[in-house]
């Protein structure tokens, strides 16, 4: 497994902090452990735990979906300008349909979009590409630790 190479960003934005991020992300098994690593380590001091939670279980669908569905390369971009996350995940697969599916809930797995479409205030798939964007706004509750 190689390790996750990492380019990040921070500025100050009114009484707060820009952060921002672009991640190359291992192809195997591993990834969406990464991926929720990274988001957690950088953005740990800026979101309240909701947030974190629902942009940690929004990241991990996302690059689950790239590992099991993709190819290529995986990269995860995410910013957080004061007042919502946003971020995307992209392989250079050729891409895919957006539809989200809500399935039985007897079946395990196939539920990644939906969950997304569920957590995120808005969603998409540049058209074309394998590449799936989000924004999820920053809860007015106490940040995350850790």
């Amino acid at each position: 497994m190689s390790p996750a190479r990492v380019s990040s960003h921070r500025t100050r934005v009114g009484a707060g902090r820009s952060v921002s991020f672009t991640a190359r992300l291992p192809r195997d098994r591993t990834t969406p452990a990464a991926a929720r690593r990274l988001v957690r380590k950088r953005l740990a001091r800026h979101l309240p735990v909701e947030t974190m939670d629902d942009v940690l279980l929004v990241v991990s669908e996302l690059a689950t979906n790239a590992l099991v569905h993709g190819s290529g390369d995986i990269e995860l971009r995410i910013a957080f300008d004061g007042r919502r996350v946003t971020g995307a995940v992209a392989d250079t697969g050729t891409g895919f349909t957006r539809a989200p599916r809500e399935q039985p809930h007897t079946r395990i797995g196939g539920n990644g979009l939906y969950l997304v479409e569920r957590l995120a205030t808005r969603w998409g798939v540049h058209e074309g590409t394998a590449q799936v964007w989000f924004e999820i706004p920053r809860r007015r509750c106490a940040p995350a630790t850790g």
